[in-house]
């Protein structure tokens, strides 16, 4: 989308859900990066990232009944029902909490965790049971200055984007936010009040910049490469963890 998609409001209906794709896959990020999982990725996002890569748009219309969505999950061999990761866009745009509670529940279902990746601007409280008994897990991306305080307390997995063009604060984090590349520069990533995150729950992920347009007088190869060392640099230096996109390298969508 690369900041170019429409900004979509809040919607709260728990039945339908406008869904973008679902498909068997490696997840290649985060706590559960290797792992064979079924991505649900839901439609539409609140915020317009500059360099996002992902078409989460061109489906918005594509609403599905969260019984079908789960029967859909349950067509895939067990291996790959035993992860769930809903993505976007931004999943808590949308009311996923029954979509949630029957991956978890529904008979015959062999799901044991769902993740959810969200930038952490939006949070629906249904959800916080299933993050207490550790079947929700949050992976949070701060994209903007604030992100909802629920999230902040329940979340243990903060991913953070890497890009050697934009400064970075004294802990090696990204100190800019991500929407409207020429104004960013004033506006703070999130940060936990008070004090760093333990570096043991913080994942840098480099950016990847070979199909970000606009680019004038660069050369987006050489800039993914130093995003890498990048993440590799501040990984060794503040103790952080390292997430590749591994379905990438690996040629899985």
């Amino acid at each position: 989308m690369f900041g170019n998609n429409p900004i979509r409001p809040r919607e709260d209906n728990a039945l339908t859900l406008a869904v973008q794709a679902i498909f068997p896959t490696i997840q290649g990020e985060g706590p559960y990066a290797g792992r064979c999982a079924t991505f649900i990725r839901l439609a539409g996002c609140n915020l317009a990232c500059h360099f996002c890569d992902t078409d989460f748009e061109s489906k918005i219309d594509n609403h599905m009944a969260v019984e079908a969505i789960v029967d859909q999950v349950r067509s895939y061999p067990e291996h790959m029902q035993k992860l769930v990761v809903l993505t976007g866009g931004e999943p808590l745009r949308q009311n996923i909490a029954l979509l949630v509670e029957m991956l978890l529940t529904k008979a015959g279902s062999k799901t044991e965790v769902v993740q959810l990746e969200t930038a952490g601007t939006l949070w629906n409280s249904r959800l916080n049971p299933w993050v207490h008994r550790a079947a929700l897990r949050i992976v949070c991306s701060p994209k903007t200055p604030q992100i909802h305080p629920e999230v902040a307390d329940l979340c243990h997995d903060w991913k953070y984007i890497i890009s050697v063009r934009d400064a970075a604060g004294d802990d090696g984090l990204p100190h800019q936010g991500t929407q409207t590349r020429n104004k960013h520069l004033t506006q703070q990533i999130w940060r936990r009040p008070g004090g760093w995150l333990p570096a043991d729950v913080v994942w840098l992920s480099p950016m990847d910049e070979s199909q970000i347009p606009g680019l004038v007088g660069d050369n987006p190869t050489r800039l993914t490469a130093n995003n890498h060392m990048a993440v590799a640099m501040r990984a060794m230096t503040f103790g952080y963890r390292v997430s590749l996109q591994m379905h990438k390298i690996l040629g899985v969508e």
